[in-house]
């Protein structure tokens, strides 16, 4: 039961998430076209310098507490 609960307080978190981005807007489909191409990006050639620039907006948007929605 454990490992159902943490399971779904993780998919709760990625919900919020996506909402927190203002993401929630569009489909399922552009949404885990976005997420997949982040990833492309992140094991990329230059996958320090987007971690980064990633990490920067997320702390960014966590600071403004509206999330951009």
């Amino acid at each position: 039961m454990n490992k159902r609960r943490e399971d779904a307080r993780r998919k709760i978190l990625l919900g919020a998430l996506t909402i927190k981005a203002g993401m929630d807007k569009y489909p399922p489909a552009v949404i885990l076209g976005a997420l997949a191409q982040a990833k492309q990006a992140l094991e990329g050639a230059n996958s320090a310098a987007v971690y980064a620039r990633f990490q920067a907006v997320g702390d960014a948007l966590f600071r403004e507490g509206s999330g951009g929605t």
